[in-house]
């Protein structure tokens, strides 16, 4: 059942790059900054109400578990979802306001984490019948990390120009999703009871394993960001060119796409305890190197870095998570780690604004904080209970 990754991976590759923060995300910066004339914290504010939909992944999880959809357990949520999400984007294109571009990008938010839960769900019940939970960590981080490799140059090109554009190209990813979801492999759905599904959720509330993960991501994820400031340092200060931004961001996802293979091969030969330590470290380690990001050559080595050591952080955390989910429970348990990990980049990136903006911390500065906070987490690693770290994956 490997190909059954194949497939959720493609449509996962679709629906990331019809997402307003993928193709959408340079253009939509652009615009609020220099043509709306937004300060570094107005526009982390309106990401910030915009993404909130995102943190309810779980309860959208819950019933995707809960509810079969369509004749199938998960599948048709993500075609409709992302049909929905397509007819979004049109509203973008056709009012280009702050009031429009919020409420576009909210919608699709709102759709997207839908369709997220559902795919979630469907990568954690692959994983969970061929014993390889190390899988969905690197599939689901390399998929990220194509849909990166075309929206980053694609957003770069587009940036500046009328918005439509970029509109209509998420609205076709978003489309062609929806259609490749139509056709994903999935066993007809379990009769579900609410019984049942008390049961599962007692489970995974009881479930140490999953609550140290969310605390993980919390630790690691929740240090002051510098993802807003970063794209001020890069205009106000380096003079980086959108065209250059945008093919830095194609540099991080084919960091992201080595990460997600290393990961995958890390697994066969470390213990867990190992590849979490690891990647806890390997947070650290990718922010640090920021302080070498000086010119758009170091800019380069150090995008590429951060982008591999960050696939191989969030790629232990989501292993962590598959593990510790209950059978039933794929979509809520492998949501409630994604969402802490949303809600924390989130709260990160304002915090490191307002530091940034109204502080006046330097960019290195806030990088040295960053640091700092994100290696507590290395603390959390010893509590991870030895049964889920004795799982082997298969060879």
């Amino acid at each position: 059942m490997k190909s059954s990754f194949l497939p959720i991976g493609l449509a996962v590759f679709l629906t990331t790059l019809g997402m307003a923060t993928n193709v959408g995300n340079l253009p939509i910066n652009l615009l609020l900054k220099e043509r709306m004339g937004l300060s570094a914290t107005a526009v982390a504010v309106f990401w910030a109400v915009t993404y909130s939909p995102w943190h309810l992944r779980p309860f959208a999880a819950l019933a995707v578990d809960a509810l079969p959809f369509l004749g199938a357990r998960r599948r048709g949520y993500v075609v409709v979802a992302s049909f929905v999400g397509a007819a979004a984007w049109l509203v973008i294109a056709f009012r280009d306001d702050y009031h429009g571009l919020a409420f576009g990008v909210g919608l699709i938010n709102l759709c997207l984490v839908v369709s997220a839960a559902a795919m979630g769900g469907l990568l954690v019940a692959a994983a969970k019948r061929t014993g390889d939970t190390g899988r969905i960590g690197s599939v689901r981080t390399m998929a990220l990390s194509c849909a990166d490799l075309v929206g980053g140059p694609l957003g770069g090109a587009l940036a500046g120009r009328p918005i439509g554009l970029a509109a209509a190209f998420g609205a076709a990813a978003l489309g062609g999703a929806g259609l490749l979801a139509a056709r994903l492999p999935e066993p007809s759905p379990e009769e579900g009871t609410l019984e049942g599904l008390a049961h599962r959720m007692r489970r995974l509330v009881r479930s140490r394993g999953a609550w140290i993960a969310v605390g993980m991501v919390t630790l690691v994820m929740a240090s002051p960001g510098f993802g807003t400031p970063l794209l001020y340092y890069q205009r106000d200060v380096l003079h980086f060119s959108p065209a250059l931004m945008g093919w830095l961001g194609t540099l991080n996802s084919f960091g992201g796409l080595a990460g997600g293979a290393a990961y995958v091969a890390l697994s066969r030969r470390l213990s867990f305890r190992a590849l979490l330590s690891g990647g806890v470290l390997a947070h650290a380690l990718g922010t640090m190197a920021f302080v070498l990001y000086r010119g758009p050559a170091s800019a380069g080595c150090v995008t590429f870095l951060s982008g591999l050591l960050g696939a191989i952080t969030v790629a232990s955390l989501i292993d962590l998570a598959a593990r510790a989910t209950p059978d039933g429970l794929g979509s809520l348990g492998l949501a409630l780690v994604l969402t802490a990990l949303e809600l924390s980049y989130t709260l990160s990136n304002l915090l490191g604004s307002v530091l940034y903006d109204r502080l006046h911390l330097t960019f290195l500065g806030l990088l040295g904080v960053s640091v700092a906070f994100s290696l507590v987490a290395i603390f959390a690693v010893p509590f991870v209970p030895r049964e889920l770290c004795h799982r082997t994956e298969p060879t």
